[in-house]
């Protein structure tokens, strides 16, 4: 199960549409405190995140789930985001395990939560 915070609706529906296609079972949050709610009480495979959101910075839910004592303190965390420079990626490597530059389309989803190897 993939979570997806992101309070856009065109992101929403993109991983809606890609994700059912391929039968990838993924749950969306669009705020800070239901994502932490979620995290809370579910074991995820990969979280996938946007770090601007309406309620905040979604860089406070990559402190929780970091910082916290529950299961998914090792899942990995896809950024999404238009702000996206080498700095920016720099500063946040440690943390998450890649970064989707946004606008970005089905493929480019796909590929990024599940990288060639």
């Amino acid at each position: 199960m993939i979570l997806v915070v992101d309070d856009d609706l065109d992101i929403c529906k993109l991983v809606e549409t890609s994700f059912k296609e391929v039968g990838i079972p993924f749950l969306y949050c669009e705020t800070i405190e239901h994502a932490k709610a979620e995290i809370d009480k579910s074991k995820f495979d990969m979280i996938l995140l946007d770090i601007s959101l309406s309620d905040g910075n979604g860089g406070e839910i990559i402190q929780y789930i970091r910082e916290q004592n529950h299961d998914n303190i090792d899942t990995p965390i896809i950024i999404m985001s238009t702000y996206v420079n080498n700095e920016f990626s720099e500063r946040i490597k440690d943390n998450v395990f890649s970064v989707l530059k946004k606008p970005f389309d089905s493929k480019q989803l796909l590929l990024a939560i599940n990288p060639p190897r």
